[in-house]
């Protein structure tokens, strides 16, 4: 469940990538989850076609792990760990692979389950974007 903060519409036949989200309170599926994630540029409910800076991307990712980890992670689920590790090594390429980093991993998300933690990010305005080798990057102003 999480709160989609903006009109998200976007259909990419090559991709087969169709998200169509509206704002408010909902409950995503996987499909509409990966969507909210991945959203960049869609439509307004006028019908204009708008891209959305790279922040408000991150910024959507954030709410969305934040949701998930509030909602699934919990200490009854860390004991299904094996369970969720074989759905994990069938359907997603990682680089943690040994159980000992798994383990680790594990802890440190108990001790996130028990605390409180804040997170905070700062928005960094990029004046231009440059391709470079097919590859958007967002170009920083700096001053010498």
């Amino acid at each position: 469940e999480i709160d989609v903060p903006m009109y998200m519409h976007y259909e990419d036949p090559l991709q087969n990538l169709y998200i169509h989200l509206e704002p408010g309170r909902q409950l995503l599926n996987g499909e509409q989850a990966e969507g909210f994630v991945r959203f960049r540029q869609g439509y307004t409910p006028e019908g204009k076609f708008e891209s959305i800076p790279t922040y408000t991307r991150q910024k959507h990712t954030n709410l969305f792990l934040k949701a998930f980890f509030e909602q699934h992670v919990n200490l009854t689920n860390l004991g299904r760990i094996d369970e969720l590790m074989d759905v994990v090594v069938k359907n997603v390429r990682t680089s943690v692979n040994s159980t000992s980093e798994i383990v680790q991993y594990s802890n440190v998300m108990q001790k996130v389950i028990r605390g409180k933690y804040e997170t905070s990010s700062v928005i960094v305005n990029c004046p231009t974007n440059q391709i470079i080798n097919g590859i958007s990057y967002e170009i920083l102003r700096t001053e010498p």
